[in-house]
């Protein structure tokens, strides 16, 4: 875990106070990007599929890792969203 830490924070991400895991960039000319990292999972989420592009392809680089597909769910949470409407939901039941 720790390689991974020190990667992405030499890529302007930060941990949230709240959870070790969650990691966010600060660049003031970029969208928000958001890397939650748990186990064998991560969830990129961001404004712009470029920069997300870019960040997936520097973390490949570093990492061996996979692109499944869209994520639908992650630790029982349910993610729905509509692109067009910058919409995205997050439920548990």
């Amino acid at each position: 875990v720790q390689k991974f830490d020190d990667f992405v924070q030499s890529l302007g991400f930060l941990h949230s106070d709240e959870d070790h895991y969650l990691y966010s960039n600060d660049a003031p000319n970029e969208s928000p990007i958001y890397l939650i990292l748990y186990m064998d999972a991560m969830l990129l989420s961001g404004g712009h599929i470029g920069e997300l592009a870019g960040l997936q392809r520097q973390l490949q680089l570093k990492f061996s890792m996979n692109d499944l597909v869209p994520m639908h769910h992650i630790l029982g949470i349910k993610i729905t969203g509509n692109r067009k409407l910058w919409q995205l939901c997050l439920s548990q039941s």
